[in-house]
C-alpha cells in the first residue's frame, strides 16, 4: 500500500508540474496591456458618441459616455461593472447603469474580439453590432 501511495503522489506531482499555465501567458500579457483608460469615438446615424472606458487591474471598469445628435442635444451616461479577457475576447458585464445597480436578470454585456493591440491603441470587433471598434489610450477622464 505504501508503494501505491508513492506512485499516486508521483503521478499527481508530474501532472501538476505539466500544468504550469504557460498557455495563458499570452492572454495575461494582453490583459495587462488592456488595463488603463481608453477613448472610443463612434458615429452612427447622426449620433456622435465619445466614451472613456477605464479598465482597472482588479477586473472592474467605469465607462463615461457622452452623445450628441444632429440637433446638438448632449446626453452623458456613466456605467460600471466587471471586465475580463479570455485570450480572444474583451468582455464587459454591466452591473450599474447611470448609478442604478442592476439585478442579475438585468445585467448588460459587451464582448469585443481583440484583433490588434499596441501600447496606445487596440482594435476589436463588436460581433453583435457588426462593426470594428478602435480604442486609443487617453489621459482624459471625461469624454
Amino acid at each position: 500500500m505504501h508503494r501505491r501511495e508513492l506512485l499516486l503522489w508521483i503521478a499527481c506531482a508530474a501532472l501538476t508540474a505539466s500544468c504550469d499555465g504557460s498557455s495563458s501567458k499570452p492572454a495575461d500579457k494582453v490583459r495587462q496591456q488592456l488595463v488603463g483608460r481608453w477613448l472610443e469615438e463612434l458615429s452612427v446615424d447622426g449620433l456622435q458618441t465619445r466614451s472613456i472606458v477605464t479598465l482597472d487591474r482588479d477586473g472592474t471598469f467605469i465607462e463615461i459616455e457622452k452623445s450628441s445628435d444632429a440637433s446638438g442635444l448632449i446626453k452623458q451616461q456613466t456605467h460600471a461593472g466587471e471586465w475580463s479577457f479570455d485570450g480572444v475576447n474583451l468582455k464587459r458585464k454591466y452591473t450599474s447603469m447611470n448609478g442604478q445597480s442592476l439585478s442579475n436578470a438585468q445585467f448588460g454585456y459587451a464582448t469585443y474580439a481583440v484583433k490588434h493591440i499596441a501600447k496606445n491603441e487596440f482594435v476589436a470587433i463588436d460581433n453583435v453590432r457588426k462593426r470594428e471598434a478602435r480604442f486609443s489610450k487617453t489621459e482624459a477622464s471625461v469624454p
